[in-house]
């Protein structure tokens, strides 16, 4: 039997969410945070906007408990509305500022 060679440039490379980071800007733990927390804030915004506010639709639609889903949205700083709100964008209220270091 023999095994065939792979080739890289052949296969479908699924597309990945740019991200630009360099050693130099800081240390990887602090830097893993805030891309975690850049994508968890915003997944959550929009998992809320899809669902005009919804929670639990939200959290199922994520694939999480809604529990988990509200811990993360308290964890940011998140708070759900029916979009009734003229200012906020439907499903979003109090959405956080970046944090300074």
């Amino acid at each position: 039997m023999y095994d065939l060679p792979l080739r890289c440039d052949e296969a479908p490379r699924p597309q990945a969410t740019q991200l630009r980071v360099t050693a130099i800007e800081g240390k990887f733990q602090e830097l893993k945070r805030e891309v975690v927390r850049d994508f968890e804030t915003a997944y959550i915004l929009d998992a809320l906007r899809r669902t005009n506010g919804n929670i639990a639709r939200a959290a199922a639609a994520s694939g999480k408990p809604r529990r988990v889903f509200f811990e993360l949205m308290r964890k940011y700083g998140l708070k759900a509305n029916g979009g009734g709100n003229a200012d906020e964008p439907p499903g979003v209220m109090g959405v956080p500022r970046a944090r300074q270091h």
